[in-house]
């Protein structure tokens, strides 16, 4: 059975603009001199959080696509 509608449950607490805004300025914090981490525990946690936004991002591009 093919779906005529849907609900979307989910709320945007940012734009992308604001949250990359954010995610250089929290990098700009983590960086020490010359762009070398002082907690790179930090940094990978921030990256994570980007590259699960770039995906989120992908695969909503990719389904918009297919369903035209």
């Amino acid at each position: 059975m093919k779906a005529d509608a849907f609900f979307i449950m989910d709320r945007l607490y940012d734009t992308l603009d604001r949250r990359i805004e954010f995610w250089h300025k929290q990098k700009k914090a983590m960086s020490g001199m010359f762009g070398l981490g002082k907690d790179k525990a930090a940094l990978i946690q921030l990256m994570a959080e980007r590259l699960i936004v770039a995906y989120d991002l992908a695969v909503a591009f990719a389904y918009m696509h297919e369903h035209k």
